[in-house]
């Protein structure tokens, strides 16, 4: 079946709710600077947000289904519908309903999920246990309940999982049900197999069932230990880490070559007794058959983590916090002290240092300054004159060396110099270029709407005109109708008037005066 393309959908979304057949929708653009009105792009569906009744929702439309896949939703919301679950967001399958151009499609209809993906959360507290440790604890809810009502997910990946913040916990929404299995589907096939970093190497389409989330859980969970108390390993794979801004530190080959992985390596010889075990699982799990992954749990080792108060946890991680900050900050304070003692030591003009008297008696020094002063009321003529030149000779070898360094710089740095301005005004052209097509693209927008606008008109015009042609065109056949009716009533009297008019010139009386023709 051939879908939409996101750009046709926008120009369907554009005109709000003339372009549903029962919805009574109100769009919200993502960028009405540049007139995006789609929140997201997946490999299967574009979703729009949208306002009905004063509610937000997600209008997912599609752009690559099968009769099959669209069956499944049917089937997916009516179970859904039987079922309170907090965790999953409610949605509803609307068949043939956004009209693009003169096609109707199916959409589903899903409650708008405020919160941030899980990668993010985790971002946002690596360096809170405490935060960490819940996000462990919730997944582990999540998949207890998901199996607990015969349900699978099918990919935890990054955006499919949203985490809110309530209070001193966490909760889990899922979004994206294109892999879903409900208990109505058993012993079907899976329609997809998820993200491959985060499934079992050796998942098939025929393992279909509520336990398909449990490798991910699991894979997901020990990311998170590693992360506890190994925070590079979040760094950007560019910079030496294990996140390539999708994942959870794992890859496919990873998952496939255990052996050979130099993350399970680095893992297992981890001085943390935690993350250690959960490495050694995860690589068991990976060489065993999918079959054999069993509920994800809290090892031993976290389990005393899951007992500590949050006040405790989070006042020790305060302290923790400002007890890095003071050491950061007194090596700070001594580089600062190293760093003037160096300059004191180093400064030097004509072999001599500036803050050095001569053994002759010039005054009183004056402390708390940089340069040592005299009183000069107590020196004498000679001792004024000396000191005069003393000061005189420091600030001219100041200006010298003052002179050279920037002449050194200004021929070091010349160069650079004018590549930075050359850069600045290239910069400066590019804003102006920028600008302008930001002008041509908004006129272009413009003109867009102006010639959809005359485009449906046209439309509309057209049908009136197809309409009264065909009418116009009916009235005629009518009439022709009725003309080839008359036509024939004329050929017919025409020939009986022939007919009798033979007859009568044929005819001949020898005495026309006895004939009763006359």
């Amino acid at each position: 079946m051939n879908f939409p393309t996101v750009t046709e959908y926008e120009d369907a979304i554009s005109l709000g709710k003339k372009s549903f057949k029962t919805l009574d929708v109100k769009f919200e653009m993502s960028n009405p600077n540049a007139r995006i009105w789609n929140f997201g792009a997946g490999q299967f569906a574009v979703v729009f947000k949208a306002k009905i009744d004063e509610k937000y929702y997600a209008i997912r439309c599609f752009q690559h289904a099968t009769k099959k896949s669209l069956e499944k939703y049917s089937v997916m919301s009516e179970y859904l519908k039987k079922k309170k679950i907090p965790f999953l967001s409610k949605f509803d399958y609307y068949e043939n309903e956004i009209i693009v151009g003169s096609n109707k499609y199916p959409v589903l209809v899903m409650d708008w999920v405020e919160g941030i993906d899980i990668h993010d959360f985790i971002s946002e507290n690596l360096n809170s246990k405490y935060w960490l440790l819940e996000l462990q604890k919730s997944l582990l809810s999540l998949s207890i309940d998901l199996e607990k009502n015969g349900i699978g997910h099918g990919d935890f990946q990054k955006g499919n999982v949203i985490v809110q913040k309530k209070e001193n916990t966490c909760s889990l929404m899922l979004i994206d049900y294109d892999g879903m299995f409900v208990k109505p589907m058993l012993g079907e096939l899976s329609t997809e197999l998820g993200k491959p970093d985060i499934q079992h190497p050796n998942r098939e389409k025929t393992f279909f069932n509520e336990k398909i989330d449990r490798f991910s859980i699991w894979l997901i969970i020990t990311c998170i230990e590693a992360l506890k108390y190994d925070k590079t390993l979040w760094n950007r794979i560019s910079d030496g880490g294990y996140n390539d801004e999708s994942n959870f530190l794992f890859t496919y080959e990873d998952l496939k070559n255990n052996s050979n992985s130099k993350l399970f390596h680095k893992l297992l010889n981890s001085s943390n007794n935690s993350v250690k075990q959960y490495s050694l699982l995860l690589m068991d799990l990976c060489n065993q058959d999918i079959d054999n992954v069993y509920v994800p749990e809290l090892l031993d080792s976290v389990l005393e983590e899951k007992n500590v108060p949050y006040d405790t946890i989070i006042e020790k991680e305060k302290i923790e916090s400002k007890k890095t900050n003071t050491i950061n900050t007194d090596k700070l304070n001594e580089s600062k002290k190293d760093d003037v003692i160096k300059i004191k030591s180093n400064t030097k003009k004509g072999g001599k240092k500036f803050d050095v008297l001569d053994d002759l008696p010039l005054g009183k020094r004056t402390a708390g300054k940089e340069f040592d002063k005299v009183d000069p009321k107590i020196l004498n003529n000679a001792e004024k004159l000396a000191h005069t030149i003393r000061l005189k000779n420091m600030f001219l070898g100041l200006f010298v060396l003052t002179s050279i360094l920037s002449i050194f710089l200004i021929f070091s740095y010349s160069e650079k110099l004018s590549d930075y301005f050359g850069k600045e005004r290239q910069y400066e052209e590019s804003y102006k270029s920028v600008q302008l097509l930001k002008s041509d693209l908004d006129e272009m927008t413009l003109s867009r709407d102006n010639w959809q606008s005359d485009y449906y008109d046209m439309k509309s015009k057209k049908d009136y005109w197809s309409s009264s042609y065909y009418n116009m065109q009916s009235q005629y056949s009518n009439m022709k109708a009725s003309r080839d009716s008359y036509k024939n009533s004329y050929e017919f009297y025409y020939s009986e008037y022939k007919r009798y008019k033979n007859a009568w010139d044929s005819h001949y009386c020898y005495d026309r005066s006895m004939c009763y023709c006359y």
